[in-house]
């Protein structure tokens, strides 16, 4: 073997050794112990406060109807009516105001430029609240965030 080859070849060879490829059994480490995966179930057992906000987000003052019903019970937790000036957007509910009793689920009505939209949230880690959107358009969307 020409003296130009073996240079390459033990180039190479030390190339791969360095890299790790070459490299002999690994040494055995104890296992990094994992953290147990906390899951939705785990999340959806305690109470968090959830809110719902309103935004306008069109050039013309909005009158909006929000009603909360307790599921459990179908009672009227709240009932407000909300007039949002265009580009304004504010909070308007939380279910802590409920006073709810553990995990609860809670059905929101929105009413606005004669459309009507509903969702459910539940006062738990696993949702995010609820928000009702007037877009620049005057079309009305409404939704609730969930993990």
């Amino acid at each position: 073997m020409s003296s130009q080859r073996q240079h390459a070849v033990a180039a190479v060879a030390v190339l791969l050794a360095v890299s790790g490829c070459l490299s002999a059994l690994p040494v055995s480490q104890p296992p990094t112990p994992t953290p147990e995966a906390v899951g939705f179930e785990a999340l959806s057992d305690e109470p968090s406060p959830q809110t719902v906000s309103l935004e306008n987000r069109w050039n013309r003052t909005v009158t909006a109807q929000l009603r909360v019903v307790r599921v459990a019970t179908n009672t009227t937790v709240h009932n407000e009516t909300y007039h949002l000036p265009p580009r304004t957007e504010r909070t308007v509910y939380n279910t802590s105001a409920s006073d709810p009793e553990g995990v609860e689920s809670f059905r929101v009505t929105l009413s606005t430029l004669g459309t009507t939209e509903h969702t459910t949230i539940e006062n738990n880690a696993c949702f995010g609240g609820a928000s009702g959107t007037i877009r620049g358009d005057g079309t009305v969307s409404f939704f609730a965030s969930v993990c």
